[in-house]
């Protein structure tokens, strides 16, 4: 899939929105190998952590949706 990187870079996504746990983030860097996310919101058994920095791989499913 084609797609431009620097459109994905400081927008707001729900990190998989069917999750039992709610997870929300900026994507902070997109590149070759995957997807920077900022976690802003995040239930406290998400698993993720406010504030911290995650690393998603393109290897991986990635479902998002965009909040802004």
């Amino acid at each position: 899939m084609e797609y431009n990187k620097k459109d994905y870079k400081g927008r707001k996504i729900w990190l998989f929105p069917n999750d039992t746990y709610m997870k929300k983030g900026i994507i902070k860097n997109v590149d070759d190998l995957g997807f920077t996310v900022l976690i802003t919101e995040a239930d406290e058994m998400s698993g993720r952590r406010v504030g911290g920095t995650y690393f998603y791989n393109h290897a991986n499913d990635l479902v998002f949706l965009f909040l802004d």
